[in-house]
């Protein structure tokens, strides 16, 4: 009746002429006709407004079926011409004002088929293409990683969007951080649903007019897309791909049916295609009815159904590429994992799409797929062959000569398969177990390569059985043989070596025999006592000779790995050259170091970085910096430096691109762990593991190879990667869970902590993450200047910057430089100070400096990506996670960033929430960066061309002005870790760009020390170690007085003595135990005492220490006058003895007399001589 009704109201009531009027009875005053279409138009106008409002239409909606492509799960929006639209969701209409609060979710998900949502055509760039990747199963993640990663790479990719349809997925199981970039963006955007026509639906963030349809495991070459691109823009209506299919019509059942043709194909498959964007488009929204639907119904045949539409509108079939993509999912596959519930390895597979063809032909009208025969190649090549001097050749390819033909076909290259080795060398029966473990880790890596165990023939434990003699072997004996049979399991060769002399009469020199191991093309040497947690095969690649700095000495390396090339020659050599080159540490390192001289001044490819070879324990007596926790070492070396071989400013391959190696990707944080420590060896009984996570590592692994008998374990299901803290950042762990190791493996190394976690500092906890970075660490360019093309003396600077606790040492500073620099060769200098700090304090400095300059704090307004830095860096005080920085110093608010200092100090008692909470709305507004961030000033002072910053607590000891040599930017390397720089001494070119650009990224750049300028510098200026030696200053410019006692001897010539504030010498009272840190100290102290009383600093510290060396200095020259006239006087007597024992030589008569009387003689003539020459000298002293 309604439907009637309606129609009587839209199209008019027209009374027929055929029908009298008395046939209708009247109905009160109006006539029947009349009073029904009233009531009628009434009613309609009442159920039109009780439907505008709220109620539901069960009925559904047959005029949107024009308008609307189908989808269960999305929202879309219908035109209306007068400017009120309806949207439809599961059956319900709502109006535009209900639909407000769903304007903020993702724009994929509010498509709709208004073309005029989406960019035209005409304004799509054809020359890149946008990646939709289908994704589902969380087996295929890794595999998924490692191809975006790689799609990002390409230049033709223009943004990869990765569209995960599995909704059962966790959040934390899928995110945009665990995907990577090297170049096109990556996002992730989840379904709603895991309906198959998703992935076709039309996108508005799309901006290419062409995209790449691909499945997760799917992997294709660089080369071949770029060609499928070029195809495309020649077949832009067609579908352009690499697997191709074919359909063919069953006679018997009068059915199509779905094959694989060797001939032809009609069919292009979703695993990889190129399509036009508008395609996207027609199929949601134009697609016949009954397609989409039946696609949701089989689970199956969007993509034939994809190509139904292209081929119906372009009437032509696809175009095949030539290719070879990698398809993990195949259920051909040896390795099943990655196919297992793949829809085509389901048996009814091919009957199921041969019913959707049938079904699509019947939908559409017709067959509308056709035929194509042809496959698109990268070249067209001529390849007859002719027969030239008897080889048959291709005959384009230029041979004149019998001899030419012999090179065409290859006769004249020799192929030589080359073998590599790992080496490692013990010389006691104590140190077998110690190189069972290094083999079994070095298994665990997975490396092929042989294994190589050398045996020092001198120890206790000899190769050689006891001979053909029969008889008992001695227990001694039979231990000695169950050793070597566990060692040949672990080896490939076990070899017995003669001992190298040493001329220091101490253990060393024998790992020389490593290259005597001719056999093999190069031999990575490895101590046996380390712990190798990556694979390292990448080293047979690198020259001789190969190494990773060592600890303190970063213009050194570390003999503990090292890649050489076995030759007898060398061998030679080295022997010969023992006793003439010294051994700075009467080792073998320190005469490797100075057999290969200059290896700081190669190139980066022999210089490993520090995580090759990283010796993370240290002696009581020495100082790392305060910062530094042996547990959390990974999150402090693993900051991603490495790059690109052959690139980055100044270095000796030229300027290329700089990379991000190994950062959440194919590299460990620590690669070789070095126990170098000799007090600290994991396999003495002496040594408690208790709180370090890597010694509980090595013994985790020593206690699983002794429940194994010490025999070897399968590498394929154990690493020692399990037991260190994050095993996930470790490639040999994924490794594991490829190897269908179980993924909830809990490591063992939480448990042998437990006993200190309380109360040690030191103890890991197994389930809190201390990491400040994420896997992906964020693409940074140094906004470095050209360096000009040439430097003048007069805009070079010398500069320091004083603090309230240095302004003690700058009175020093300046008057060492003074001493050394004549005025011919004086640089002028600068003397920077906080505005915080008192004018009374500094003002007695400005005599000495040429400059002085007042800076105020530096202030940064927080954005978007710098408020996640600041709140972690908040995070980070809140759960006592920074350390102390400024080289071990206890420092106050100085040196955190912004108001956090004020949250710790005086909030000590806050609990986490209100510091996060505190930290929310610090992030913001603006950040005060703390004292130590002052240094960013350095790059403010652009009217000097070149600065050079030298620390306050420094001493010169002489001329550096070959400091100025260096280009900017350049640096010292740091005492710990060896292949990051100190902030101490630097080179630097000031730069208004790169000063603001400095102070942007200071509050979100990683930096895993916390709120310290010089970790800060190390990841902004990343690629230092890479560069060429005109970046990297010797460290005779940078002698750390505080880190290792009795090393200046190893640093001749000294430039500058770098002092500690915790060695405090302006104190008098400190006594320190090295002879050569007493020397510095008293040479510092002489230097603060001989400056005016006015210039020095006012503390008692200072006076009592100036007026005690005032009083020394008076008694010591006393002295040595009363000695000089001592001295006189005696070799005045002496003279007179002297002239005495020639006269009684002559007198005496008889021989043996005489014979008593010489020595003494000689004697005296000795000492007449040598006091004539003390009096000189203790006359000048």
């Amino acid at each position: 009746f309604a439907e009637s009704t309606t129609a009587m109201a839209l199209f008019g009531y027209r009374r027929s002429t055929n029908v009298r009027r008395q046939s209708y009875p009247p109905v009160g005053p109006l006539k029947f006709p009349w009073a029904c279409l009233v009531l009628c138009v009434v009613l309609w106008l009442l159920l039109l407004i009780i439907f505008s409002l709220s109620s539901p239409w069960e009925s559904g909606i047959s005029f949107a079926s024009d308008h609307l492509a189908r989808n269960d799960d999305k929202n879309y929006r219908l035109p209306s011409r007068h400017g009120r639209g309806w949207s439809v969701q599961h059956g319900l209409v709502t109006t535009n004002e209900e639909e407000d609060e769903g304007k903020e979710e993702k724009e994929e998900e509010n498509v709709a088929c208004d073309r005029n949502l989406y960019r035209s055509n005409e304004l799509l760039r054809d020359n890149q293409v946008t990646l939709l990747v289908n994704g589902f199963s969380e087996t295929r993640i890794p595999i998924l990683r490692e191809n975006m990663r790689k799609y990002s790479q390409s230049a033709v990719v223009r943004a990869i969007y990765i569209l995960w349809g599995n909704t059962s997925t966790p959040t934390l199981s899928i995110s945009e951080e665990m995907f990577p970039s090297d170049g096109a963006p990556i996002r992730v955007i989840r379904q709603r649903s895991t309906s198959l026509n998703a992935r076709f639906l039309p996108r508005t963030f799309i901006d290419t007019a062409v995209v790449v349809i691909c499945d997760d495991d799917i992997t294709i070459e660089e080369a071949a897309l770029d060609l499928a691109l070029k195809i495309w823009q020649d077949n832009r209506d067609s579908i352009v791909g690499f697997f191709p299919r074919s359909h063919a019509y069953d006679v018997e059942l009068q059915s199509w049916k779905y094959v694989k043709h060797p001939d032809r194909y009609s069919i292009m498959l979703t695993k990889l295609m190129l399509l036009s964007t508008q395609y996207l488009f027609d199929y949601t929204c134009s697609s016949p009815r009954g397609v989409r639907e039946y696609v949701e119904k089989m689970v199956n045949c969007e993509d034939i159904a994809m190509n139904f539409l292209v081929s119906s509108a372009s009437k032509k079939g696809p175009v095949l590429v030539a290719g070879s993509p990698r398809d993990w999912g195949d259920a051909r596959n040896s390795e099943t994992e990655l196919s297992e519930g793949a829809l085509s390895s389901r048996g009814t597979h091919k009957d199921n799409r041969g019913k959707c063809i049938t079904e699509f032909s019947r939908l559409w009208g017709g067959m509308k797929l056709r035929y194509s025969f042809a496959k698109a190649i990268a070249e067209v090549d001529e390849s007859s062959m002719c027969s030239k001097f008897g080889y048959l050749i291709n005959c384009d390819t230029v041979a004149m000569t019998k001899l030419e033909a012999r090179r065409v076909v290859g006769e004249h290259v020799v192929v030589k398969r080359e073998r590599y080795a790992y080496a490692t060398l013990i010389g006691s029966v104590e140190l077998v177990h110690a190189a069972l473990v290094l083999a079994q880790s070095l298994r665990s890596t997975g490396t092929p390569h042989h294994l190589v165990l050398m045996v020092d023939s001198s120890g206790d434990l000899q190769i050689k059985g006891p001979g053909r003699r029969r008889r008992k072997l001695s227990r001694e004996e039979k231990r000695q043989r169950e050793l070597l049979k566990l060692l040949r399991a672990h080896y490939d060769e076990v070899r017995a070596i003669k001992s190298v002399e040493n001329p220091y009469d101490v253990d060393g020199f024998n790992k020389i025999n490593a290259w005597l191991l001719t056999e093999y093309a190069k031999v990575v040497y490895i101590d046996v006592d380390t712990l190798v947690l990556d694979n390292i095969d990448e080293l047979f690649g690198r020259p001789e000779l190969t190494a990773a700095p060592d600890v303190y000495f970063g213009t050194r390396f570390n003999s503990g790995l090292m890649v050489i090339e076995p030759s007898n020659a060398t061998y030679l050599s080295l022997v010969t050259s023992i006793h003439k080159i010294p051994s700075y540490n009467r080792g073998d390192q320190g005469f490797l170091n100075g057999f290969f001289d200059g290896w700081f001044e190669m190139s980066i490819k022999h210089r490993l970085p520090f995580r090759f070879n990283a010796v993370l324990f240290f002696p009581e007596h020495y100082h790392p910096p305060g910062w530094y926790d042996v547990n959390h070492a990974a999150e402090y070396l693993h900051l991603g430096r490495e790059r690109a071989e052959g690139g980055g400013r100044g270095d000796e391959g030229g300027k290329g691109t700089v990379g991000r190696e190994g950062v959440g990707g194919s590299e460990a944080p620590i690669r070789v762990v070095h126990f170098a420590n000799p007090w600290f060896k994991p396999w003495k009984p002496t040594v408690n593991v208790t709180g370090n996570v890597w010694c509980a590592a090595w013994h985790q692994v020593a206690e699983a190879l002794e429940q194994n008998s010490w025999l070897p374990l399968d590498p394929d299901t154990f690493s020692p990667v399990l037991f260190v803290p994050h095993p996930q950042r470790y490639p040999s762990y994924h490794r594991l869970m490829l190897s269908r190791i179980d993924p909830m493996v809990t490591p063992v190394f939480s448990s042998s902590l437990s006993s200190n976690s309380s109360s040690s500092s030191s103890s890991f906890s197994a389930s809190t993450d201390h990491s400040l970075m994420s896997a992906a660490v964020p693409r940074h360019v140094p906004a470095e200047p050209p360096p000009p093309m040439w430097f003048t003396p007069s805009k070079e600077l010398l500069v320091t910057l004083v603090t309230e606790r240095t302004i003690t040492a700058a009175g020093v500073w300046a008057a060492s430089y003074k001493q050394h620099h004549s005025f011919s060769t004086f640089r002028r200098i600068m003397l920077i100070v906080p505005s915080t700090l008192r004018r009374d304090i500094w003002q007695p400095l400005i005599p000495f400096f040429n400059y002085v300059r007042v800076v105020p704090p530096l202030k940064v307004e927080t954005q978007d990506r710098s408020q996640t830095r600041a709140l972690d860096l908040i995070q980070m005080h809140a759960t006592g996670m920074a350390k102390e920085q400024d080289d071990g110093r206890k420092a106050q608010g100085s040196r955190n960033v912004g108001k956090a200092a004020a949250i710790r100090e005086g909030e000590g008692g806050a609990n986490t929430e209100e510091i996060v909470a505190t930290g929310e709305r610090l992030a913001n507004t603006t950040i005060e960066l703390g004292e130590e961030f002052l240094i960013l000033h350095l790059w403010n002072l652009t009217e000097w061309w070149k600065v050079v910053y030298v620390n306050p607590l420094s001493l010169f000891v002489d001329n550096v002005n070959s400091l100025f040599d260096y280009l900017p930017f350049a640096a010292t390397p740091c005492v710990f870790p060896p292949d990051q720089f100190s902030s101490r001494v630097m080179v630097i070119q000031p730069s208004t760009d790169l000063f603001h650009d400095l102070l942007q990224k200071a509050t979100y750049l990683p930096n895993s020390r916390g709120p310290n300028a010089e970790g800060f510098l190390n990841e902004y200026f990343y690629d230092w170690y890479h560069r060429s030696p005109k970046h990297r200053i010797s460290l005779s410019f940078n002698v750390n007085m505080w880190f290792k006692e009795g090393m200046m001897k190893f640093f001749t010539p000294m430039k500058i003595l770098s002092f500690d504030a915790e060695m405090t010498p302006w104190d008098g009272t400190v006594q320190h135990q090295s002879s050569d840190r007493r020397a510095a100290v008293k040479l510092w102290q002489r230097t603060l005492c001989s400056l005016e009383q006015k210039a020095r600093p006012q503390i008692k510290a200072v006076e009592h220490l100036c007026a005690n060396l005032e009083l020394l200095q008076g008694f010591q020259l006393d002295r040595r006058s009363r000695l000089c006239n001592a001295e006189t006087a005696m070799a005045r007597l002496l003279q007179v003895i002297s002239g005495q024992c020639v006269t009684a030589m002559h007198n005496v008569d008889d021989q043996g007399a005489a014979r008593d009387i010489r020595p003494v003689c000689y004697a005296n003539a000795e000492m007449v001589s040598l006091l004539q020459v003390i009096p000189g000298q203790s006359v000048i002293a």
